[in-house]
Formats: structure tokens, sequence, C-alpha cells
């Protein structure tokens, strides 16, 4: 795995996350064991736990689980840093929101829509 001091290059990290369309919060879901058209794994910008930039690294995740009925799974082409995610990599949030570590950065991002849940009704697969 590289540190984040080591590669910080952001508009070069490719990553799928699922969001969650009312909060736009990434949620973490579980590996992926049966989907052949999408990778198993992710390149991410991520944090370790609760710090400074030394709990920031860039590397290979787990890709999540299948999105729930009002997610998506979103290919991440760029993605920027905002005060909420330093200040829930800080720990500014614990009280509020709900951590499992490793958290991945990017409150902001543009991507491609991969999939979609039973209930989404507003995006469809391959929409950016």
């Amino acid at each position: 795995m590289q540190t984040i001091e080591e590669n910080f290059e952001l508009s070069n990290v490719h990553t799928c996350c699922s969001i969650h369309l009312n909060m736009a919060n990434v949620i973490e879901g579980e590996s992926v064991t049966d989907r052949p058209a999408l990778p198993r794994e992710m390149e991410a910008f991520y944090y370790t736990g609760f710090g400074g930039p030394e709990v920031c690294e860039v590397g290979k995740l787990p890709l999540p689980g299948p999105p729930g009925p009002h997610q998506l799974l979103v290919k991440v082409h760029y993605a920027s840093l905002n005060p909420a995610d330093y200040q829930q990599r800080n720990g500014e949030t614990k009280h509020l929101l709900k951590h499992k570590f490793p958290k991945v950065f990017g409150f902001d991002f543009s991507g491609d829509v991969m999939e979609i849940g039973d209930e989404v009704k507003d995006f469809k697969i391959g929409e950016e």
C-alpha cells in the first residue's frame, strides 16, 4: 500500500463506491462475491482511523456489496476533498456518524452509474 505522501494524485484514482441517495454519503458494503462484470477490488483514497495525514492511504479495497434499494454503485472518475472529509478523518464527527474503517474519502465526486437499487427511479445504469 502507498501512503498519501507517496501518491496523492486523486484525479487518477478510479474507484467504485456505494452512495446513499438521501445523504450522499459513502456507505461501506459487503465484499463482492458473485458479480463477474465488475472487479472485486477498487483503487481508493481512504483513511484507517481517526487522525491526521498519517492515517491516509491509497490502495486496493474490496468493492462494496450490491447497492441497497435506494442506493447506487458509482465508478468514480474524479473526487475532491472538502471540509466534511477532513473533519470526519480528524474525528470531529465521531459522535454524530457511524464510522467503519477503512473509510473512503469523497463526499464530492463524479462518475458513471454501474448498478442501481430496486427502488431507484431517477438514475439509469451508464449515466454520468
